[in-house]
């Protein structure tokens, strides 16, 4: 998975494309597996349908960038 700064959309390895307003993706409080479980910017675009790989790739790339984030956090904190 990776984001195509150019047309501003997230490409998946399936070479399936997404917009995401903001390149963010979010996942609901409502969880039952679904496509419908993403969330993307407020005007983004998800495809119709999801593989169960597709879904795997995008928590696993969101899951990622968390890490980094919280690892980022906590250095910052230190630092203060």
């Amino acid at each position: 998975m990776k984001y195509d700064e150019d047309k501003f959309e997230w490409v998946l390895d399936s070479g399936k494309r997404f917009y995401a307003h903001t390149d963010m993706i979010g996942i609901g409080a409502d969880l039952d597996g679904t496509g419908d479980d993403i969330g993307y910017g407020a005007d983004g675009g998800f495809p119709s349908s999801l593989t169960k790989d597709e879904k795997i790739e995008i928590a696993n790339e969101m899951i990622s960038r968390w890490e980094r984030f919280k690892k980022l956090s906590q250095k910052r904190m230190k630092q203060i």
